[in-house]
C-alpha cells in the first residue's frame, strides 16, 4: 500500500513537472523505476515476475525509442513509458498502453481544439498570460509586448507535454481494468 502511493506520488510529481517545465528529471523517473520494482517484487515475491517486469519496461522504452528517433517523442518521455513498463509489468502491458492510447487521443483531440481556438483568435502564443502585478508596472508591459511580438516556436507545431497523458492513462487503465 505504502509502495502503490509512492508511485503514484512519483507520477504526479513527473506529470506536473512535465507540464510546468517540458521536461522530466533523471532522477523521478530512476526512482520510479526502482519503486515499481520493489513493488512488483513485494506483490509477487518471484524473481520471474521481477525479470519479466524489467522486459516490459525494456520493451516499451525501445518502442518508444523508436518514436523518439521518428521525432515524435521527447526523450524524458522515452524514459518515463520505460519506468511505465516496469511498473506495469509483461502480463499487463498491452492493456496499460491502451489505456495511455486512449488519454493520448482524448487530451490530444482536445489540445487540438485549444490549438485551432488560439490560432483562429488571432493571438500570438499559446503559452501567454498577464498577471495583475504586470498590469501595474508600465515597464514590464512594454517588455511583455516585446516578447509576445515575436513568434512562438510552438506556432508552426503542436507540442503537448506527453507525461500528464502518461498519468491520465494510467489512472484509467487502474480504474477501468
Amino acid at each position: 500500500m505504502i509502495l502503490t502511493i509512492l508511485i503514484w506520488t512519483n507520477l504526479v510529481v513527473i506529470a506536473t513537472y512535465d507540464a510546468r517545465e517540458h521536461r522530466i528529471p533523471n532522477i523521478l523517473v530512476l526512482t520510479l523505476v526502482v519503486i515499481a520494482l520493489l513493488n512488483n517484487w513485494s506483490l509477487f515475491r518471484s524473481s520471474t515476475e521481477l525479470t519479466l517486469s524489467i522486459l516490459a519496461g525494456c520493451t516499451l522504452f525501445l518502442l518508444s525509442f523508436f518514436l523518439f528517433v521518428l521525432r515524435a517523442m521527447a526523450p524524458g518521455d522515452v524514459k518515463l513509458l520505460g519506468a511505465v513498463g516496469c511498473l506495469l509489468g509483461w502480463p499487463n502491458l498491452g492493456n496499460g498502453v491502451l489505456w495511455i492510447c486512449v488519454a493520448t487521443v482524448l487530451v490530444g483531440s482536445f489540445y487540438a481544439a485549444y490549438q485551432s481556438a488560439i490560432v483562429s483568435s488571432g493571438r500570438k502564443s499559446t503559452a501567454t498570460y498577464i498577471d495583475i502585478p504586470i498590469l501595474l508596472n508600465p515597464k514590464a508591459i512594454s517588455i511583455a509586448h516585446n516578447v509576445l511580438a515575436k513568434p512562438s516556436p510552438f506556432e508552426k507545431k503542436m507540442v503537448m507535454p506527453f507525461a500528464p497523458i502518461v498519468v491520465i492513462g494510467l489512472s484509467m487503465y487502474s480504474y477501468f481494468s
